[in-house]
């Protein structure tokens, strides 16, 4: 809460009442003020931890810990202050901490469905790609969010409520805006990486490239891809063009299981039709053995 402690010993009658609306973690004013040790405790603590490594970690441990100092310092608040100490210490020890569920907060309907609304769209920020690509700011989000949950089960300090409501939302708005992404037109991938001689199984020791082109294609779900693939002039067209249609099968197999619509991806075999080098030489010949990724953007 965001009261000085003068105001809150003068109100201290209306804060009892307004305690018998609260969740299990509100507490009455007497309640709060034999919390004092424990708090006194709690951030100590947490001001003796070290900053965490991670960016996530470390601008959640931050967050968490700003919230506490202001309750305990400013406010006088000792429950909030554990609460938020205790927070700060998990992220610092590696515990995957998470954003408190709104049902463990006593909320108006109203104020339940915004915030439950809101945790579903943190949580999957903070699960997804994201959370990866912008740490410091999901972890000051998911913080904020608690502090929102705080503040909104109290239900009295208006400016306080929307410091803290804001600040999520406006981190959502960052973690859930589009990413302008310049996508290739083509991955080439060498057949003589991904296969052994005149196979078509994928070697599992060499499955870097391929699960960087699912996880371009698993964030770009608009895209499709025509995966083709090509021989050298060794052996029969009639045969190769076998081997290039099973080898471009595999990858397109190999991308579903990654995760990839199957509905997205069309496959062509070319045998040695298409060559991209030389078939005179053994370095042309090894260019022309290749699966090739098209990938056709809808905004193009």
């Amino acid at each position: 809460m965001r009261l000085s402690r003068s105001v809150l010993m003068a109100a201290g009658a209306a804060f009892v009442v307004a305690a018998c609306s609260g969740g299990p973690n509100f507490r009455t004013v007497p309640e709060k003020l034999m919390a004092q040790p424990e708090a006194t405790r709690a951030i100590s603590q947490a001001e003796a931890t070290p900053v965490p490594a991670g960016a996530f970690e470390a601008a959640a441990f931050e967050a968490y810990l700003g919230h506490a100092q202001y309750e305990f310092y400013d406010m006088q608040d000792f429950g909030d202050t554990i609460f938020h100490s205790e927070k700060a210490m998990a992220v610092a020890a590696g515990q995957n901490v998470m954003p408190q569920h709104p049902s463990q907060r006593r909320l108006t309907s109203e104020h339940m469905a915004e915030t439950t609304e809101v945790y579903q769209r943190l949580n999957a920020a903070l699960t997804g790609e994201a959370g990866q690509r912008l740490p410091a700011v999901a972890g000051r989000a998911m913080a904020d969010f608690d502090c929102w949950l705080e503040q909104q089960e109290e239900n009295f300090q208006p400016d306080d409520i929307a410091a803290c409501r804001d600040a999520v939302y406006a981190a959502l708005a960052e973690l859930e805006a589009p990413v302008d992404v310049d996508l290739p037109d083509r991955v080439t991938l060498s057949a003589d990486v991904l296969f052994d001689f005149d196979r078509a199984e994928i070697k599992p020791e060499f499955t870097d490239e391929l699960d960087a082109a699912a996880d371009l294609l698993l964030a770009n779900p608009d895209v499709t891809v025509r995966i083709d693939g090509h021989t050298d002039n060794v052996g029969t067209l009639e045969y190769n063009q076998g081997l290039s249609e099973r080898r471009a099968e595999a990858v397109a197999s190999y991308l579903e299981e990654a995760g990839v619509d199957r509905d997205r991806m069309t496959v062509a075999g070319f045998s040695f039709t298409q060559p991209v080098a030389d078939n005179a030489t053994p370095e042309g010949r090894a260019q022309n053995r290749r699966v090739e990724i098209d990938l056709i953007d809808p905004a193009d």
